[in-house]
């Protein structure tokens, strides 16, 4: 499992995974975490790019929902 995926990844992974890359190269996009210019945006449009971003399924056999990335088509279980 990619780092970040998790639902709740730790401090190590956010700086190593994803910040350190983040600031080492300018061309980096993160998948798991999404960059969002709050200044641009009105609170009530948050939830709507949320969703945009990550799309929630279930499936009739499971029991918990699953998480489906549409960037790189990876589906992840909720932890």
């Amino acid at each position: 499992m990619s780092p970040g995926f998790r639902f709740h990844p730790t401090d190590e992974e956010l700086i190593t995974c994803y910040l350190m890359n983040k600031i080492n190269d300018a061309t980096f996009t993160g998948r798991a975490i999404a960059d969002v210019d709050l200044n641009k945006c009105e609170p009530w449009e948050l939830p709507v790019l949320a969703i945009s971003l990550l799309t929630v399924k279930r499936t009739p056999n499971e029991t918990s929902p699953m998480l489906l990335d549409p960037e790189v088509q990876a589906v992840e279980e909720c932890r």
